[in-house]
């Protein structure tokens, strides 16, 4: 029995509703037991996009039932664009996909319902599939329909919850930094600890550039599974941006070995192909590469510590002005960036302690709420 898991998924936008697999793609989708992909995009024709950083993205409601045609079994929504359109775009993307079949896991009209699990019977086995995402502006709260939030504490009870009642459970994450083939030392350290307190396999997506994959403790954590299809509006050059993975899950026993399909959406109307020798070698070599990484703790730490770096500038920037021309106008300068030693202090405080960090949070979203949808 194989369950199919693929990545995120966002259809072109300003075209007619289509189908965006190949035949072949198609028929492994229907010769599996059971596919989820990451639905990052509302299905809705109605609301009006929330305040937030980065894009808003909404499709036609038509491509609940294209999906399920095309084999798919179930949409992950737990990311951070389901929210896009606000409480209605959230709810409207689950009734369309229930009204065409699909199973919807990760998004709800609130936090509670958000959370909850979705429990399959797949080849005579209950399996339960968890699906959470980084705090964003997706995600749900206590009378606001979204994404379900990430929180180490409540996956424990979650995971320990449901381990009596299933006999395999399944998580799958949304979340990392973007553009990077690497997981930060905190996802592993996280993913891990899900295996440790009774997960089968963890399997995560969001950073539009697959990962590597590690067997630990006899269990499969699957790090990054790149786009399934997704249009590059980001004005980024990626080589890796149209090359994605599919890990193929078997659950009926604990078979550690990576079992993975790489995909290829690199054209014009971005439909889905499966690679093919001798670029699928190419591919395999880079991803033992990459696995080799992650699972050296002190390498993998190196890379990130040389990542945030290169980044500091960006960073630091943004919490000196709000202008993006002179953030960017300094950014391609050799000016250093510098907030003064006293106000590092006050600022690194503010982040490092977890009391601090979380009255700064509230303290930001409540000064937005009076402000609109966010």
């Amino acid at each position: 029995m194989s369950i199919i898991v693929a990545g995120d998924f966002v259809p072109k936008a300003d075209v007619k509703p289509y189908d965006p697999f190949s035949d072949e793609i198609k028929d492994l989708f229907r010769e599996s037991e059971y596919v989820l992909i990451n639905l990052e995009t509302p299905l809705t024709e109605r609301g009006k996009p929330i305040l937030k950083t980065g894009k808003n993205f909404r499709r036609s409601p038509k491509y609940a039932e294209i999906l399920k045609n095309a084999g798919v079994d179930c949409v992950c929504l737990a990311n951070n664009h389901i929210r896009d359109y606000g409480n209605e775009g959230v709810l409207d993307t689950i009734r369309f996909c229930k009204e065409a079949g699909l199973d919807a896991v990760g998004a709800g009209f609130n936090s509670e319902d958000a959370a909850k699990p979705l429990i399959k019977e797949l080849g005579g086995l209950r399996v339960g599939f968890l699906n959470y995402c980084e705090r964003e502006f997706s995600i749900a709260g206590k009378n606001k329909a979204g994404a379900n939030p990430f929180d180490l504490i409540d996956a424990y009870h979650t995971i320990q919850d449901l381990r009596s009642k299933v006999d395999k459970i399944i998580v799958i994450y949304h979340g990392g930094i973007e553009y990077q083939h690497y997981p930060t030392p905190e996802m592993v350290k996280y993913f891990r600890f899900m295996i440790d307190i009774g997960a089968d396999s963890v399997v995560a997506h969001h950073a539009h550039a697959y990962s590597g994959h590690e067997c630990y403790k006899g269990k499969m954590i699957y790090y990054g599974l790149g786009n399934l299809s997704f249009p590059n509006t980001t004005g980024i050059a990626s080589d890796s941006w149209c090359i994605g993975l599919m890990a193929s899950l078997s659950v009926s026993e604990n078979i550690c070995q990576p079992e993975i399909k790489v995909i290829d959406f690199g054209n014009p109307s971005l439909t889905v192909n499966m690679v093919r020798e001798p670029v699928m070698e190419k591919h395999n070599l880079t991803i033992s590469d990459i696995s080799k990484t992650i699972s050296d703790d002190v390498r993998l730490e190196d890379i990130w510590d040389t990542q945030y770096r290169a980044k500091s500038k960006r960073y630091l920037l943004s919490l000196l002005t709000g202008s993006r021309l002179i953030r960017k106008t300094i950014g391609y300068t050799n000016i250093s960036v510098g907030l003064g030693t006293k106000r590092t202090v006050e600022i690194l405080n503010q982040f490092r302690c977890d009391s601090h960090r979380n009255a700064m949070i509230h303290s930001l979203e409540s000064s937005i709420w009076k402000t609109g949808d966010f």
